[in-house]
């Protein structure tokens, strides 16, 4: 399944799968407290700079650091949860 990504080549399976994990990461996100999906989302989707993601927030640089990492691992928490509830 590798290289038919590595060759942008989608098949109807790889396409499920694809979809399934879109389903998953938005349904993890839908789970976390608004402050926690924001930063995420700041962060990973919109790759902002800590130092934006803070002014936006208003917070400080350091906190909005903090904040992203308790976020991060709160989604991975859930993703997981997914995971295990799917039977993966």
């Amino acid at each position: 399944m590798a290289a038919e990504f590595r060759d942008g080549l989608r098949t109807p399976s790889s396409e499920a799968i694809l979809q399934e994990d879109a389903a998953a990461l938005r349904a993890a996100l839908g789970r976390l407290s608004p402050d926690y999906r924001r930063i995420v989302l700041l962060r990973n989707w919109e790759r902002l700079p800590f130092d934006e993601i803070a002014r936006r927030m208003g917070r400080s640089t350091d906190a909005a650091k903090k904040l992203w990492a308790r976020g991060f691992a709160q989604l991975r928490k859930e993703l997981r949860n997914e995971e295990t509830e799917a039977g993966r």
